[in-house]
């Protein structure tokens, strides 16, 4: 840890605050106001391309209209939006990558995919 508080990966990736296995790329989690939309920066820690990362942007946002993960924690949603997008666009990433840089169980990840592919014409149960 360096004296400001900042850790170095092996990638040369500057993380702020590590907690708990934690990584949280400096400047995530700097504001009051944390939302999905603002954490699938974590894309680009994933390597997924660029691109990607505005669908998650443009998913979240549609999320948050219906009400998706309503009540989860934005870093959940974040994690099940990127993977939801990822696999939407056949990249390859894997639960157990996406939890690990997120802090986020595989299980919360699923549950979260699995919000997003509802229909939402149907009644929920």
């Amino acid at each position: 840890m360096n004296p400001d508080g900042h850790t170095t990966d092996s990638n040369g990736t500057s993380y702020c605050n590590p907690r708990r296995g934690r990584r949280t790329p400096c400047g995530v989690a700097s504001t009051n106001r944390t939302t999905p939309e603002v954490l699938v920066v974590y894309c680009n820690y994933l390597d997924l391309p660029p691109a990607l990362q505005a669908y998650c942007v443009d998913i979240a946002g549609r999320a948050r209209a219906r009400n998706v993960g309503s009540g989860r924690s934005p870093v959940s949603i974040a994690s099940g939006i990127i993977y939801f997008t990822a696999m939407l666009f056949g990249y390859s990433v894997s639960l157990k990558e996406i939890g690990t840089m997120v802090g986020v169980s595989e299980g919360t990840i699923k549950l979260v995919y699995r919000l997003l592919w509802a229909d939402p014409r149907k009644p929920r149960e």
